[in-house]
């Protein structure tokens, strides 16, 4: 006789696939919108440093003052990715405690959401920022590919983030691979989109300006898009599946364990 607990709800720490996991995603990433972009001025003004008054001073050090450039604003757009990376982390993590309600598991996701977050967004600026300011200083630099890769690598920091935190958070490991890649791939998707639509819709700005947040449109659609796109991401890799089948149905106790007619 088939147990009929098999067919019970899915226990605590299950895919959630219902309106409730998509509600969840979508309100985490409006709050990680709200939360980052508080914090990343906030810490944009910590580790702010001043321009060497030498270098700036003086009209004809062009490779010294551009030096200084680079050191000044790749610190504060570090500080600023590092920001939006932490907080989408945070975010999703507690999103995945609260639904999964294991609180050890929990804990470990929100610490390695935020840390990984703000690691990768920072890092990442440091590496690419002195390309970047080339090619916004030289519109004749510009190469396309190489803005994209752009994308993906200082946006998939709060991607990746996002997916670890909440499938850590939630206490599912079978499903990190699953929203991890939700979570890159769908910051990357919004990406491409940006990279298509915004140059129509405002044709004066900067090419690179979604990479270096100094314009307030493009920072404003960047920490919108960003954990929206990795909030799509791990809903749709979620729903799709995510690497752990349902259990078969149990036999109840007394049962005959082995049955040679399927229909019996």
């Amino acid at each position: 006789m088939v147990d009929l607990v098999a067919s019970a709800p899915a226990r605590s720490g299950a895919a959630p696939r219902t309106p409730l996991m998509w509600l969840g995603l979508v309100a985490a990433a409006l709050l990680s919108t709200a939360l980052s972009w508080f914090t990343a001025d906030r810490l944009a003004q910590v580790v702010r440093v001043e321009a060497d008054e030498k270098a700036s001073s003086d009209p004809y050090a062009f490779e010294q003052l551009n030096a200084e450039l680079i050191r000044v604003n790749s610190r504060d757009a570090g500080a600023r990715y590092a920001a939006l990376g932490g907080v989408t982390g945070l975010v999703f993590a507690v999103l995945g405690l609260a639904l999964g309600r294991k609180p050890v598991a929990g804990m470990i996701g929100v610490v390695t959401g935020v840390v990984i977050g703000a690691a990768v967004g920072w890092a990442t600026v440091q590496k690419l920022y002195p390309s970047l300011y080339e090619m916004e200083r030289d519109p004749a630099a510009v190469q396309i590919h190489l803005i994209i890769l752009g994308h993906w690598a200082m946006w998939g920091g709060a991607g990746l983030a996002a997916g670890l935190g909440y499938a850590w958070g939630a206490g599912r490991f079978k499903a990190l691979p699953w929203t991890i890649l939700g979570g890159v791939f769908g910051v990357g998707s919004v990406g491409l989109l940006y990279e298509l639509i915004i140059p129509m819709i405002f044709p004066t700005l900067p090419d690179v300006s979604h990479a270096l947040p100094e314009e307030f449109i493009a920072r404003l659609i960047i920490w919108i898009a960003v954990p929206l796109g990795a909030a799509i991401g791990i809903g749709a890799a979620l729903s799709l599946g995510n690497g752990s089948p349902p259990k078969p149905p149990s036999l109840a106790m007394g049962s005959d364990p082995v049955s040679p007619n399927p229909s019996a």
